[in-house]
């Protein structure tokens, strides 16, 4: 918490790698939720969402990002070769 900005975090919280079912339910971690910082669920399976600017503007004022676990290969689907993941490599 400390090294993403304390209290005055802006957290991105990525949780693609869920299944469909999973999704819709998931939640950033209670360690975000409790610290009082901002946060935006950031998630899409479509590429082209993935590859615009608007989908990555969150990314870009993030102080902290969270990616939560399931089957990575579907980030990989979603963000391989995208906008969503040159801003993640620039973070």
């Amino acid at each position: 918490m400390k090294l993403g900005g304390g209290a005055d975090a802006r957290w991105v919280y990525i949780p693609t790698a869920a299944s469909d079912a999973e999704t819709p339910k998931e939640t950033p971690p209670t360690f975000v939720g409790r610290s009082g910082a901002s946060f935006t669920v950031l998630h899409t399976r479509d590429r082209v969402v993935a590859d615009s600017k608007a989908f990555t503007a969150p990314l870009r004022l993030a102080t902290a990002v969270f990616i939560d676990g399931g089957r990575q290969w579907r980030l990989v689907d979603a963000y391989s070769n995208t906008r969503t993941e040159r801003e993640l490599w620039g973070f």
